[in-house]
Parts: C-alpha cells; structure tokens; sequence
C-alpha cells in the first residue's frame, strides 16, 4: 500500500480495508509498483543469512524437521496460509474462531468502500465507506432512500441507468443488471445501512438478503452470524451451479 501511495496509484492516508490490501498484489501484478514491492519485501524484509544458517543446521542434523500430518484440521500453521490463498478459509477455520472470524467480517465491511447509485434521480455515489453511513443512508442531491449498492459492474449499471432515463434500448444483460439493482435499493430504502452490508458480502444477492434482513435480528453478532452462513453456503454449493458465476471477492 505504502508503495502505491509513493507511485500516486492510491491517494496516501486512505483507509483500505483487508479485502482490499489482498487484492493489490493482484491489480498492481506486472507493474513498475509491484516489482518494488518485492525488491522492498527482499531488501528489508527477507534475512537470507538466517534461512541459510537454519537450512544448514537441517542438513547437518542440528535442527530436526517433524513432520506432523492432519487428517480432520488444518494445522494450525497452515491456517495464515488458508486465509491468504483459500476462497473461503473460514470453511477450514475451527468453530472456536467464529466470534473473532464475525469481528474481522465487521471491520472489513465497514471499511469496505461501496458505489450507490440512487434509483430516484440517478446520482452516482462513488465509494463511500459502510461504516460511515448513517443508518438509514440517503441521496446527496435528492434525499431518497431509494439507493443500490454496486458491486463489480458498478459502471455498466450506472450507464445502463442513463440508457433508461433517456428511453434508448437496452440489451438482456443491461436490463438484468438494472432488475437486480432495483431489489437491492429496495431493501435499501426498507432495511437501511443493515442492507448495505448484507449486499456487500460475497455470495449475498437480494433474494438471499431479503431472507436475513426480514428476521429482524437483534444483535449486531446474530446479523453478522447470518451473513457469514449464507456466506459459507454460497462457496460451497457454488460448484455446482452451472450459470457463471461474478469474480470473487477477496476477503
């Protein structure tokens, strides 16, 4: 992140969430800023001459190598590496961590910065922060209530909208889009803020929202709890669907 903001990539001071710091390794891959990251990472952060002395003491029998293998579980060295690579490393993750898996699922989602597109007057709202929302989030220009959160097509919808305002025709796809961005604004104008977070989690579509939201829950961990599950049964019945599915969300 640092090295981004030195390049002018990302406004410096901005606040990103850790989806989001994962997935620079991917947007900025085969740039001039990502090979800095490495020459960096090895420069300051790599002590070579401590790998050689560990490797040699192994190889001469100093340091013994254990191999431990684990039939049910992962290790517990091995769940770092889950939740790095893993598109779900909370399937791996012992029911132990749930309440600190829910607590770093709120800080990501109120971190995560979303694009509001107002279903009233068509004003774009372009990252804004979930946890800076008021609870019942309204339009800059028009005060509706009336507003979708975008995710990945985020512009294809905005123009999608436009097209509509101006009564040109649409394409299958573009009306599709517009369809789901209405269900979610909504729940939106319904639900509020709690919306915005259940339409920011990955596998979460209004129709599954609209189930969590109307049970109404109490606590901010039942709610949370909720969408974690829905979550979890969206990666692991997805490889069965056979429509294409969005890019996932690295978490």
């Amino acid at each position: 992140k640092g090295i981004a903001e030195r390049f002018g990539a990302i406004r410096r001071g901005l606040t990103v969430g850790e989806g989001d710091l994962r997935s620079l390794e991917i947007r900025f891959a085969n740039t001039p800023i990502y090979d800095e990251a490495v020459r960096e990472a090895l420069l300051l952060h790599a002590d070579f001459d401590r790998v050689r002395e560990i490797v040699h003491k192994i190889r001469g029998g100093e340091i013994e190598v254990v191999i431990h293998r684990s039939e049910e579980t992962p290790t517990p060295l091995a769940y770092p590496i889950l939740r790095r690579y893993v598109e779900a490393p909370e399937l791996f993750s012992p029911e132990a961590e749930r309440e600190e898996i829910l607590n770093r699922m709120r800080l990501h989602l109120s971190s995560e910065p979303v694009h509001l597109l107002c279903f009233e007057c068509g004003h774009f709202h372009e990252e804004v922060r979930i946890g800076e929302m008021p609870d019942h989030p309204e339009c800059a220009k028009c005060k509706s209530r009336l507003l979708t959160v975008l995710g990945w097509a985020a512009w294809t919808v905005r123009d999608a909208y436009a097209k509509r305002a101006r009564k040109l025709d649409l394409t299958d796809e573009e009306r599709k889009l517009l369809t789901r961005a209405k269900q979610v604004a909504d729940l939106v104008a319904v639900y509020g803020k709690r919306a915005v977070y259940a339409n920011s989690v990955y596998g979460v579509g209004p129709t599954t929202a609209s189930k969590i939201l109307a049970k109404m829950q109490d606590t901010e961990k039942e709610f949370l709890n909720d969408l974690f599950e829905a979550k979890l049964k969206y990666v692991t019945t997805r490889p069965y669907w056979n429509a294409p599915q969005a890019k996932p969300k690295l978490y």
